[in-house]
């Protein structure tokens, strides 16, 4: 049923997002890019930050971004 899968897609796309805002804490308030702008900046591993923390938060930001453009 169309109106079934369109659904679990709306509540997959929902978690990946409050996934993503709970990685970068930031709350329903707050952009997505702009955190992850400062987040990425501020813990990326050339800086002293985990490796696999920034791999992690990545991979979420940009499953969330492909998600907004299709």
């Amino acid at each position: 049923d169309m109106f079934k899968e369109m659904a679990e897609q709306y509540r997959d796309d929902r978690a990946v997002e409050m996934s993503l805002r709970a990685m970068l804490g930031i709350s329903q308030d707050k952009d997505i890019k702009q955190a992850w702008s400062k987040w990425a900046k501020a813990n990326h591993p050339d800086k002293g930050g985990s490796v696999d923390k920034f791999v992690l938060v990545k991979a979420a930001y940009e499953e969330w971004e492909h998600a907004q453009y299709n």
